[in-house]
């Protein structure tokens, strides 16, 4: 069942990279109270409360010619589902498994958590896990120093966030890399509001993107986490 669960997740965060946003879009006088700081005492609350949570680190390039072709690599690919009450988890790399650029099941490894991400995630809350996954990823910066983009927005109703300081992430991406243009380069997250009405950081991305040539190169690395309410589901 947890395989079958994984799989589900593996196919939605694919579908991040082709797909730009969707969702009921707010009006902007709604959503004014939290551009400048959506990380409020009652997300923080909603992230300490929680006792049953997955996490997923995705990192890919794509590339794109002038001729329309185009490729995706993943350099990693790691998810798993916590209980943080009984302690427990079933975690999996699935790096291997997508190397052909479709998911082989078979070549899916199930793993500790602490073997994939490289901190143990015993005695620590939703909120540490995630701050501990932000920094060992470089994402080093402050989540509440943020600008918010109107111009994503204003296309496509998405609510995302710019960090506004450096991330050591930005630099490793584009590390020894000579290139032509640098076309973007930044770290957001994007928010979602629970059933309980709090805003709170769904997932977090980092993204260069720079042209060599003819061809465009785009690396990301992707950090999500899911709270299912502080129940076990």
């Amino acid at each position: 069942m947890r395989r079958k669960c994984l799989i589900v997740a593996l196919a939605a965060i694919t579908l991040l990279g082709t797909i730009s946003g969707c969702g009921k879009k707010e009006s902007k006088e709604a959503i004014k109270v939290s551009e400048d700081n959506p990380i409020t005492t009652e997300c923080e609350n909603y992230f300490a409360k929680a006792n049953h949570i997955s996490v997923s680190v995705v990192k890919r390039t794509e590339t794109n010619d002038l001729d329309g072709n185009s490729s995706m690599t993943y350099e990693k690919y790691v998810t798993s589902d916590i209980n943080l009450k009984d302690k427990t988890d079933s975690t999996f790399d699935s790096t291997e498994a997508l190397a052909s650029g479709e998911l082989i099941e078979d070549k899916i490894k199930e793993l500790s958590f602490k073997e994939v991400f490289g901190f143990d995630y015993k005695g620590r809350s939703a909120d540490g896990i995630f701050n501990e996954l932000m920094e060992s990823n470089g994402m080093d910066t402050n989540l509440k120093d943020v600008t918010f983009d109107d111009e994503t927005y204003d296309a496509n109703g998405r609510k995302l966030y710019v960090l506004n300081g450096e991330s050591s992430v930005l630099k490793s991406l584009l590390k020894d890399t000579k290139y032509d243009e640098l076309k973007s380069s930044k770290v957001y997250y994007q928010t979602m509001k629970t059933e309980a009405g709090v805003e709170i950081p769904e997932n977090v991305t980092a993204v260069v993107e720079y042209r060599i040539g003819d061809v465009t190169y785009k690396k990301t690395v992707y950090i999500e986490i899911t709270i299912y309410s502080g129940e076990e589901e």
